[in-house]
């Protein structure tokens, strides 16, 4: 949207208001995405490998895993979860997620949790 100076709108004050919450959520998505290729890179799997393996076109695969906006389906997350020996599960939100291995988003079946 423009202003009639040219100048772009921000989009009010409801735009301003979902940005934290949109910004959490993007947040999220890029820690799981982090996890999942660092599970891949110790199971010493290529972008191309996972693909394979989780049955989606490898050009995906390598834009999920690099691009800092990307925005996969819950299915998407789960075929390279599974393609890993890892599944998606849910964590309270008062638990802090870092990002920082796949303790904090994904987990694996035998360990018991989710």
């Amino acid at each position: 949207m423009y202003k009639k100076n040219n100048t772009r709108s921000t989009g009010g004050t409801r735009s301003r208001k979902r940005y934290p919450e949109a910004r959490a959520d993007a947040e999220s998505i890029a820690a799981l995405l982090r996890d999942l290729d660092e599970a891949r890179a110790r199971a010493k799997l290529t972008k191309e490998a996972l693909a394979e393996k989780a049955r989606l076109p490898a050009p995906t695969v390598r834009l999920l895993l690099t691009s800092p906006k990307a925005s996969p389906s819950l299915r998407t997350l789960t075929r390279l979860a599974r393609a890993l020996g890892l599944r998606v599960s849910l964590i309270e939100e008062s638990r802090p997620v870092t990002g920082k291995g796949p303790e904090t988003t994904a987990s694996s079946p035998a360990d018991g949790r989710g």
